[in-house]
């Protein structure tokens, strides 16, 4: 045949073969060998362990892209052994500089480069490494401590910590290599160490947990004024607006095109993306979030919010970029008044619309109601900027920032076991809720609301009402209301919707005299997660209900009671935002502006932007747990997120 003067010899390189997966004499590669190549298994890893064991270190894989070379870094992990491995070329890089970065990560590994046959020819120079030593620093992301470890800094002491934590002295005899006398005297240290290490780490854990959100003056050159067309799209009932002149007319000033349009209120997703059409529209100014009147049809939902969904459909394709101005929706300190806890929706719902659709979204601005000039000669410039939650004072610009809020150093109960039985709290050393009559809990029947229900009764309250749509009619509520009463409460169950107005007014009406309302926890809520095209009016109105109509009902309703606790079930939603969930995200930013307006006001509030708690109760709050734990928010015990709860409302 056409091979037949082709006779194989026998090679002074090594040659490992993958059709056996060892080294062979390469003067055995004839016909029936490759017969076997092409038929049988390939044997790569095989081959590779084989290079492994036989003390190679340095892989070079010779093509055009790397196809097998994840598959040589896994086996090499999977050995255990020092080795890399290394391309050539890659797609899109096929020249000289791609060649010599390879060579250079191969000569890192170990291997032997003669470097002056590759520069043979090519004029080079030499240059000083730095005379410092080289820090060594690993910026890789690892999993974070456990808080056991962070508690006492050194996790080699991990069986000492196990032995106390298991309150077995026979254990923790043993770890010490103690006897005799020694072991009694341990005996008696160990409750008390016990107690220490378990509030340590708690506190520990609810240091990591705990952030709030910052403003902060933003620094540094303001962005271009950006170019382009810019629609400007007024809400009903706004065209006389002098706010609305005074902000436009200001960005016209300073050089942006603004389009201003009147919108009537019964422009659907057409009209909207046919006043954005234009190859030059670059940006869309929304004051829709001014509409706070609510829907007709459906009263939680505000016009502004609805008409800021169909503008984010519109915008689809345009490759225009969304600003939604709000005016008073938030608080960038104490001295700043937040006046419309409505327009704080349009935050959270443009926080999970950037997560959503980035690539139609510009950003969120807020302005005070009586914006001076200095406040609005900035704002051109900012719509061309980085930053995409700024708020503009008179003071200047500032920015939304998360920052760490750990327990205070001398937090209410935290040090001393006498500090938290006065204050009724579990053992644990965290603060407890303070002695109470009535205690009011919104969604007391479900999982949430029923943590917290038997913790209040522990803690000594003498009343607690449950709410739900369902009443004594919602699962386990028999069970629930035996347990709360062993532990010596009261226990009424109503049904009740506080979204409804007047039913929630007829249940505060009924409350005993001798046991007057002390304390109000809203665990509320409903969830109906979906993209934003599937996200109809009335899953909005579903979802906002509760939140918005039953806060709101809450908040006025309770000003002639004596509290000394208002706490808000709010959603980390509403603070970061999330895909899927802009609904959720509007009626959580909601709860926390009303926060805001109550700790103006001097009245009592505390607002939690809670993660997932795991075992929550809802098959979607599981899923959603599920989700949020891929992006490292693993769902949070019940006990120490009501642990968590006590310390926030103890402060």
């Amino acid at each position: 045949g056409l091979l037949a003067p082709v006779v194989a010899r026998s090679s002074a390189v090594p040659f490992y073969s993958t059709v056996s997966g060892t080294v062979i004499d390469t003067a055995d590669l004839d016909g029936s060998y490759w017969y076997r190549n092409l038929r049988g298994t390939v044997e790569f890893e095989a081959a590779t362990r084989a290079l492994l064991a036989d003390g190679f270190q340095v892989f070079a894989e010779i093509s055009a892209h790397p196809v097998v070379a994840t598959g040589v870094q896994e086996t090499i992990e999977d050995a255990g052994v020092r080795a890399g491995v290394v391309g050539t070329l890659r797609r899109d890089e096929g020249g000289l500089e791609r060649f010599t970065l390879s060579l250079g990560e191969a000569w890192a590994l170990g291997a032997d480069v003669d470097w002056d046959v590759h520069w043979d020819g090519v004029r080079t120079r030499r240059v000083e490494l730095p005379t410092y030593p080289f820090d060594r620093e690993w910026y890789w992301l690892t999993p974070a401590e456990t808080a056991a470890t962070a508690a006492t800094g050194n996790a080699a002491d991990g069986d000492f910590w196990a032995a106390v934590e298991s309150g077995d002295i026979t254990r923790l005899s043993s770890v010490l290599e103690v006897t005799g006398d020694d072991v009694e005297a341990f005996g008696t240290l160990l409750p008390a160490l016990a107690t220490w290490r378990r509030r340590r780490t708690l506190r520990s854990t609810l240091d990591s947990w705990r952030y709030r959100v910052t403003w902060s003056p933003l620094t540094g050159a303001d962005g271009s004024v950006p170019e382009g067309r810019w629609p400007a799209l007024v809400p009903a009932g706004h065209a006389d607006d002098p706010w609305v002149a005074t902000v436009l007319g200001a960005l016209t000033a300073r050089g942006l095109r603004v389009e201003r349009h009147d919108l009537t209120g019964d422009e659907d997703t057409a009209a909207l993306a046919a006043l954005l059409e234009g190859p030059d529209t670059t940006g869309v100014l929304s004051l829709l979030a001014l509409d706070e009147r609510p829907h007709p049809d459906h009263p939680a939902l505000p016009r502004g919010l609805a008409a800021a969904k169909d503008l984010v459909h519109a915008l689809s394709g345009t490759g225009a970029r969304l600003w939604a101005l709000t005016r008073g929706a938030v608080a960038v300190d104490s001295r700043d008044p937040l006046t419309s806890p409505v327009q704080a929706e349009t935050w959270g719902f443009g926080r999970a619309v950037a997560l959503e659709l980035p690539d139609s979204w510009g950003g969120l601005v807020d302005l005070p109601t009586a914006p001076d000039a200095r406040t609005l000669s900035r704002l051109a410039a900012l719509l061309g900027g980085t930053e995409d939650q700024i708020a503009v004072r008179p003071s200047g610009a500032h920015v939304r920032r998360l920052a760490r809020m750990p327990l205070p150093d001398q937090a209410p109960g935290t040090d001393t076991a006498d500090a938290a039985d006065a204050s009724g709290a579990d053992d644990d050393g965290i603060g407890g809720w303070g002695a109470h009559d009535t205690v009011l809990v919104t969604g007391g029947t479900g999982a949430l609301g029923a943590h917290v229900a038997r913790s209040l009764a522990a803690s000594g309250t003498r009343h607690l009402v449950l709410t739900s749509r369902r009443g004594a009619d919602a699962p386990g509520v028999a069970g629930l209301v035996g347990d709360l009463e062993d532990l010596g409460a009261r226990v009424t169950v109503a049904d009740c919707d506080v979204a409804d107005r007047d039913q929630l007014a007829r249940l505060l009406d009924t409350l005993p005299a001798d046991l007057p309302l002390t304390g109000v926890v809203h665990a509320a809520g409903v969830l109906d997660d979906g993209v934003l095209d599937g996200l109809t009016p009335d899953r909005f109105d579903a979802v906002l209900r509760p939140k918005t109509l039953g806060t709101g009902n809450l908040d006025e309703l309770t000003r002639g009671h004596d509290l000394t606790m208002f706490v808000l079930f709010s959603s980390i939603v509403g603070v970061l935002g999330n895909a899927g969930q802009a609904n959720y995200a509007a009626a959580n930013a909601y709860l926390d502006a009303v926060a805001e307006q109550r700790r103006a006001a001097g009245l009592p509030v505390t607002s939690v932007a809670w993660g997932p708690w795991a075992d929550a109760g809802m098959a979607t709050a599981d899923v959603l747990a599920d989700r949020m734990s891929h992006d490292g928010l693993a769902p949070m015990a019940p006990d120490t997120a009501v642990a968590a709860l006590r310390a926030a409302v103890a402060e």
